[in-house]
């Protein structure tokens, strides 16, 4: 049994591992290569070969001097989309996980929560007339 399990395991863990791989694979890609001319990711663009900070330096003024593309302007829209899609998550979110934790298992039944009135059964209360309390007071 323990073989079996620790199988599995080793199992999950390589996917795990080749899923984080080619998940940031291209963040490898983007952050070397920006570190190089642009002769140097032709000629080799996975290696390390012609990186330098000089070279990030420059490519960085290039980008924010750029008279076909105005970066401050991109980045200012992409900030306050980002913003706004933080602030309406979270109050959406909050909205839908206080929806489903106060419905009961049964109309959810993707989700998990524990059973109130097993749970009340389960538990020892210290009250001396050993009456539950009021589900609403934990």
């Amino acid at each position: 049994m323990k073989g079996a399990r620790r199988t599995k395991n080793i199992i999950l863990g390589i996917i795990g591992i080749l899923i984080a791989a080619y998940v940031l694979f291209p963040f490898y890609l983007v952050v070397m290569n920006s570190f190089k001319a642009q002769t140097s990711i032709v000629e080799s663009p996975v290696s390390l070969a012609g990186a330098s900070v000089a070279q990030l330096w420059e490519n960085l003024t290039k980008v924010a001097s750029n008279s076909n593309f105005n970066f401050w302007y991109a980045f200012g829209t992409s900030a306050l989309i980002t913003v706004i899609s933080l602030v309406l998550l979270a109050v959406f979110g909050g909205m839908a996980a206080w929806v489903i934790s106060r419905n009961n298992k049964k109309k959810w039944p993707w989700t998990w929560n524990v059973d109130s009135q097993q749970y009340h059964n389960n538990v020892k209360w210290r009250n001396k007339s050993n009456q539950q309390p009021s589900r609403f007071l934990h």
